[in-house]
């Protein structure tokens, strides 16, 4: 069997709140590596590395078994079906997002629209509701803008922190608290992969 995976830095509810899209990214490489290898894929998922607010909190308080149960609890892997039918529709969506870069059309979502879930307004299924580890769908600010380096200086996302975070000094707030986990998570990965390379040296030998 051949499986690909796609490592993202999401949480798992990001990842089901925006199905469509990974399954259309997936599709391509799928479509790809049929294409190069003649060889189609037995499995296509997205391995979600960005740890649920719950594991980081066990993380932190030291309590072992709690984080025994939120370590056990984690599912990162997120199967996402294979359609290659979708691949034409992919690569044209590509392409207009493109022609709206060269073109210089970066319209920013309106600050009422940040607040609301992301799948806000949209004809799909919301089965997968609640997801694992969430209990509520993200906003789209909560996935679209909290890694966007250009949100200090959009308007909308502003004037949503205004709205939402208490004004300015609670937007410093949330941001170092983002910033903190970021590099929290870091260094969990860069230890976990030190800790791997070790054993696997040992092995070797």
């Amino acid at each position: 069997k051949v499986q690909m995976y796609d490592l993202k830095t999401h949480e798992v509810s990001e990842v089901l709140a925006e199905k469509e899209l990974y399954e259309d990214q997936l599709n391509v490489y799928a479509y790809i590596w049929k294409g190069l290898r003649g060889q189609s894929l037995n499995r296509t998922a997205i391995i979600a590395t960005r740890l649920p607010n719950k594991l980081r909190e066990a993380l932190r308080g030291g309590n072992s078994k709690a984080r025994e149960q939120e370590m056990a609890a984690w599912n990162p892997v997120v199967d996402l079906p294979i359609n290659e039918n979708q691949v034409a529709r992919t690569i044209k969506d590509f392409g207009r997002c493109v022609d709206a870069i060269e073109d210089g059309k970066f319209e920013p979502r309106r600050a009422d629209q940040l607040g609301k879930p992301l799948g806000a307004g949209r004809k799909k299924d919301h089965g997968d509701w609640p997801a694992r580890g969430a209990d509520r769908e993200p906003t789209f600010a909560e996935i679209r803008c909290r890694t966007c380096d250009a949100r200090f200086s959009c308007p909308s996302f502003r004037a949503y922190q205004e709205q939402h975070s208490g004004g300015r000094r609670k937007q410093e707030q949330v941001t170092a608290q983002d910033e903190e986990t970021e590099r929290e998570q870091e260094h969990w990965i860069e230890d976990n992969l030190a800790e791997s390379e070790a054993a696997h040296r040992t092995i070797e030998q």
